[in-house]
């Protein structure tokens, strides 16, 4: 199930759905235990998400590279007011990401990602960690998501994530 006719540029805690599946696949189909789980960028997020969920809290770390805590930036910095009007009005936007692939977005699927931010990440500061369990590496020449991002994760998570920012 999902796959890229399902992707939806705020479908985040779909995504988380469907890591549970995997994990549960990679643990009772393959009989491994899961021992971390990994992601970059909007993969990150979804790391980060992955915390405030039951089944998925129970693996031992997290490890999320870069992931975006203002969500509303992702919004700015990809779309152009005409285009934001347009989706505002019903409207659809196509964009192609860096494999060719298009991508129909639309003000619900903004509207999802926004509530990311708005209501998903506060509750991370009541997610039941061990101190360090959760590593978050951000580089400061990132320059698609600034490393204040990953910072602003730290003050939530406090001594629960561990932030190693890299210089380049």
């Amino acid at each position: 199930a999902g796959g890229l006719d399902q992707w939806s540029f705020g479908g985040y805690l779909n995504e988380v759905d469907q890591v549970k599946k995997a994990v549960a696949f990679v643990q009772n189909i393959l009989g491994f235990q899961v021992k971390a789980l990994v992601g970059h960028s909007r993969g990150a997020n979804v790391m980060m998400l992955a915390l405030l969920d039951s089944v998925l809290s129970e693996v031992p770390a997290v490890i999320a590279v870069a992931p975006r805590y203002v969500m509303d930036a992702g919004v700015k910095s990809r779309f152009s007011e005409e285009q934001l009007e347009l989706m505002a009005k019903g409207g659809t936007v196509t964009v192609m990401d860096r494999f060719e692939v298009p991508h129909i977005i639309d003000q619900e699927g903004i509207n999802e990602r926004l509530r990311i931010g708005a209501e998903e990440w506060p509750k991370l500061g009541s997610v039941g960690r061990k101190p360090h369990s959760i590593l978050l590496v951000h580089g400061t020449q990132d320059r698609v998501i600034p490393v204040e991002d990953a910072k602003a994760f730290k003050a939530l998570l406090g001594d629960k994530l561990e932030l190693e920012i890299v210089s380049e």
